[in-house]
């Protein structure tokens, strides 16, 4: 018996030991699906794919992915490298669960159209955001949510971000002009970090479009380097549910992503929405229907003055708008920034354009719009329109999507695919936006390719497509734009060396640790979009 016990210790030992290479070595994990890993373990003998393990399928290369955080760039890699007879096909597993991942144009799109979402996504961040929009499956509580809240973003709405985002603009821009002023090293260049200031701009913006409140947000930053707790606690949130998506829900403790482990954000975020709530209450008066936000509709009531959503339901609702909203663009402009640095003949025809705009549309030097012309404005910017379009395309900030098929047997590209284990299919974005099927020279910035290159449906996907598109895709496009032109007028951009230029991804993917740039005056005064 003795024997026994210290055998079976030295085997549970032993098996300890490799569960901690296996978690924390990433050379370790190399030397295993080196040596270990093959094809002759995928679930479905036809569809091509990359070797897996037995059981972990695929499951030490999602670990590498929470390390580097470039599962983006890894998963094109795979789906380029195993992808056969021309089609962007391959399959991947973890614990028996396959994935079918597709980078093909007819394909994405009859998924998209077709597919609903699964409660994946909701599981994941059931403690944070378990009813926001883009985190419920399809289905009735998910209908409600999107038809409650979609004349949000009507005609009205978008009009105002418009006149908002040149307002909350210019703060920025005065922003970054006090502090060349105050610079000791010069009066005419600044080294700052954008992608905090350009994720606070854009909550500003949604406060004001979809909450009618004022967060004060790049405020702060600008006076203090950083940003407000509650929204730095919002950006970790999605970095919480990747790594609950890649690791077994009984090692969430270990790896801090436990329900006890986003209490402080929760407790910081639920308190922060709640407060907002209490004083819409408090100060909410008769608008009329077209001038409804979002928070408006969350508090409606049906016909019998019974609330139409929980408590729950609009506090959840409220946090995943704050967070899709600043994720997306803020990531999307920050992209932007960095090839306008990395390409100054570009930047220089841009701001040609933009400089006309304001010559052309401008009285006393300043841009004042009302906020029904963004679509004159946009007439009178195609170069910077190619641009943001290759910058959506180039980076997009949503690599890949999921959905489930609801027949029992899928075939696609000549696969016949057994559902009945509900198959996860995954829309790869940048697999889209890469393949060299729709695109010429794919891995070439070159904004170029818009004016003249015809666009293959469901090749050039950043707001995905079917019934779970965005719902505020029009308003981030404004935005966008909107503070590009406006700084593009405003200042030069010139890279700092010696960063991390590949991005991380954590449902979106941007820089979460920032991006410096060297910042230069072109103006003496700042001259800005405004009423």
């Amino acid at each position: 018996m003795l024997a026994v016990a210290v055998l079976s210790a030295a085997v549970l030992s032993l098996l300890a030991v490799l569960a901690f290479l296996t978690l924390k070595s990433r050379s370790f994990r190399a030397f295993v699906m080196r040596n270990f890993a093959s094809q002759k373990y995928l679930l479905h003998q036809t569809l091509p794919g990359p070797p897996v393990l037995p059981i972990l399928g695929n499951f030490l290369n999602l670990l590498d992915t929470l390390e580097t955080g470039e599962n983006h760039l890894e998963s094109q890699d795979r789906l380029e490298k195993y992808s056969k007879g021309g089609t962007s096909l391959i399959q991947q597993q973890t614990f028996g669960r396959m994935a079918v991942i597709s980078g093909d144009a007819e394909l994405c799109k009859m998924i998209l159209a077709k597919g609903t979402r699964a409660d994946r996504f909701q599981r994941l961040g059931w403690d944070m955001i378990e009813y926001g929009l883009f985190a419920m499956p399809s289905g009735d509580i998910w209908k409600a949510h999107r038809k409650g809240i979609q004349p949000g973003f009507g005609p009205s709405h978008l009009r105002h971000t418009f006149t908002v985002t040149n307002a909350v603009a210019k703060v920025l821009v005065d922003g970054i002009d006090s502090k060349l002023d105050a610079s000791r090293v010069s009066q005419n260049t600044l080294i700052l970090e954008m992608y905090g200031l350009l994720s606070s701009l854009t909550i500003d913006v949604l406060a004001q479009v979809a909450f009618s409140s004022d967060f004060g947000a790049l405020p702060y930053i600008l006076k203090n380097g950083k940003s407000a707790p509650e929204f730095e606690a919002l950006g970790n949130i999605f970095d919480i549910i990747v790594r609950r998506a890649v690791i077994p829900k009984f090692l969430w403790t270990v790896f801090g992503v436990s329900e006890r482990d986003t209490w402080e954000i929760r407790k910081l975020l639920h308190g922060y929405v709640r407060n907002l709530l209490s004083e819409r209450v408090v100060k909410n008066g008769t608008k009329a229907s077209g001038d409804l936000d979002v928070m408006d509709r969350l508090l409606a009531t049906d016909e019998n003055g019974k609330n139409r959503f929980s408590e729950k339901e609009i506090v959840d609702e409220l946090i995943a708008f704050m967070l899709a909203g600043q994720e997306t663009t803020a990531n999307t402009m920050t992209w932007s920034l960095l090839e306008l640095s990395r390409h100054p003949d570009l930047a220089e025809e841009l701001e040609a354009e933009i400089d006309n705009i304001f010559d052309t549309l401008c009285s006393d030097d300043k841009l004042t719009l009302s906020d029904t012309n963004f679509d004159t404005f946009l007439a009178h910017a195609p170069k910077l329109d190619a641009f943001f379009k290759e910058v959506q395309r180039f980076h997009p900030v949503v690599a890949g999507i999921g959905r489930r098929l609801p027949d029992e047997v899928v075939t696609l590209a000549g696969h016949t695919i057994d559902n009945k284990k509900n198959v996860m299919f995954i829309v790869r974005i940048r697999g889209l936006h890469f393949n060299e099927q729709y695109w010429k020279d794919p891995k070439r910035f070159n904004p170029a390719r818009w004016n003249n290159d015809p666009i293959v449906p469901g090749s050039f996907l950043p707001f995905a497509d079917g019934p779970h598109n965005c719902i505020g895709k029009k308003m981030a496009v404004i935005e966008a734009m909107t503070v590009l032109a406006i700084l593009i007028r405003n200042f030069r951009f010139k890279l700092v060396p010696g960063q991390h230029l590949r991005g991380k991804d954590a449902v979106t993917t941007g820089f979460r640790d920032g991006l410096k740039l060297e910042i230069e005056r072109r103006r003496d005064l700042s001259k800005i979009c405004e009423e």
